[in-house]
């Protein structure tokens, strides 16, 4: 009896969950939408491969100096996502931590910006390194937390169109602000030029977390008893084990995530074969933006029919083919644009794929700890390749990087295609 009072009470909570997300469903697209529009600006300038290798480019001289911030960078997203999901994977809400974590991140872009303003050039690389990975240190708490509220109150049959929708209007912002990024560089002295596009972007990704504040969070239907971290850390190889598809989904995660390596390095490639100004870095990180934006539309209807695994395979190979273009082919600037629209669809596509994944391996108490560990697993693998990339780049040349870049994309198809079952249909049958 009290093992069927304990299933009917399970039942009718995850009943109530359900008839709150169906009736704050609109009012969740719209302010997630928006945030989507204005928020994601930021972050995207800052991770999209031409602003920042360039600048750290021209503060220090060296493509070594560009690995190792993107190291550190990716260094600092991989320990806070575990560090985190043990802190409120017990919380049936957990928005009000989203909202804190998303300020604090913010908070690194404007310092970014006010560093460039006003500190001179030695102090400014030393604080941009800090700042820098202060904010992916945060990224890396607001993944986590972030896509455990959107994974709530997004249902999973509207997801991908919700997430194309969404990738869509960031990137359109995304564009736009990179031609106004373009015409500053290009207009300004450095390196007010760049502070002043990092400062633009706070203002924008400010607004944006404003609205995803109005996010109407249910509470979760299960959670998990309250665990000391330690021994939720020491738990993750089990939850590896006992799911050999999650282990597998991990895996490509880390190899896809190392492909990545080269990612920072096309425009200083492309600044080495052909004069590249502040007007054409806008030009091609606009390329960049405009591709992703436009093919995500597409690929969140793919998600929705078929799965986000169709997506990666598709976008995988997309990315596959933009590097073997880049060494293949003379290099020129119609090549760079080329290069640039295929990479950003391909990344996104990857990205989309990923981010989104995960959130369908199983139930929602889960949830932050199999988000910490992919994010964890993919992010240090994105923080020693760029450190790897830099090296080469300096010491050989730029081809070894690309060249092993598309070894493992390669290899990532093959571990998704061979090893990978789409999650929604694996579980459904489990």
């Amino acid at each position: 009896m009290a093992a069927d009072q304990a299933l009917s009470d399970k039942s009718a909570k995850q009943q109530a969950f359900n008839d709150d997300v169906r009736r704050n469903f609109r009012w969740n697209f719209t302010v997630n939408m928006l945030y989507g529009l204005f928020g994601t600006t930021g972050w995207r300038l800052i991770m999209a491969p031409t602003f920042v290798p360039d600048y750290m480019y021209k503060l220090g001289g060296s493509n070594t100096l560009v690995g190792l911030l993107l190291f550190f960078g990716g260094f600092s997203r991989f320990l806070t996502p575990p560090l985190t999901a043990p802190l409120v994977e017990h919380q049936p809400r957990i928005k009000g931590k989203a909202v804190v974590i998303g300020s604090l991140m913010r908070s690194q872009v404007l310092l970014m910006a006010l560093g460039g303003f006003f500190l001179p050039p030695r102090l400014n690389l030393i604080s941009f390194f800090i700042f820098f990975s202060l904010f992916n240190m945060f990224l890396g708490m607001q993944n986590v937390v972030y896509n455990t509220v959107m994974a709530k109150v997004i249902p999973v049959e509207t997801r991908g169109r919700f997430i194309g929708l969404r990738e869509f209007a960031g990137g359109v912002t995304a564009s736009l602000v990179a031609l106004v990024a373009g015409y500053l560089i290009k207009t300004l002295v450095f390196p007010h030029s760049y502070a002043a596009t990092y400062l633009l972007a706070f203002v924008l990704t400010c607004a944006g977390l404003v609205f995803f504040a109005f996010s109407r969070e249910p509470a979760a239907p299960v959670v998990l008893a309250k665990t000391p971290m330690l021994d939720r850390l020491r738990s993750l190889p089990a939850l590896l084990r006992e799911d050999r598809n999650f282990a597998a989904y991990c895996l490509c995660r880390a190899v896809g995530s190392f492909a990545l390596m080269s990612n920072p390095f096309f425009i200083l490639y492309a600044g080495n074969k052909m004069p590249i100004h502040g007007e054409e870095l806008g030009q091609l990180t606009f390329c960049y933006f405009i591709a992703q934006t436009s093919i995500n539309l597409l690929l969140g209807r793919v998600a929705d029919r078929s799965g986000f695994r169709r997506v990666f395979l598709i976008s995988v190979t997309i990315w596959t083919l933009a590097l073997l273009m880049l060494v293949s082919a003379p290099a020129s600037y119609t090549l760079a644009v080329i290069v640039f629209l295929a990479l950003g669809a391909g990344v996104g596509g990857f990205n989309m794929a990923m981010t989104n994944m995960v959130l369908e391996f199983g139930d929602t108490s889960g949830l932050p700890m199999r988000i910490a560990l992919v994010n964890s697993i993919g992010e240090i693998s994105s923080a020693v390749g760029p450190l790897i990339a830099g090296f080469l780049a300096d010491n050989i040349s730029y081809k070894p990087v690309f060249s092993l870049s598309i070894l493992f994309t390669v290899l990532a198809l093959i571990i998704m295609y061979s090893r990978v079952t789409e999650p929604r249909a694996h579980y459904a049958r489990t």
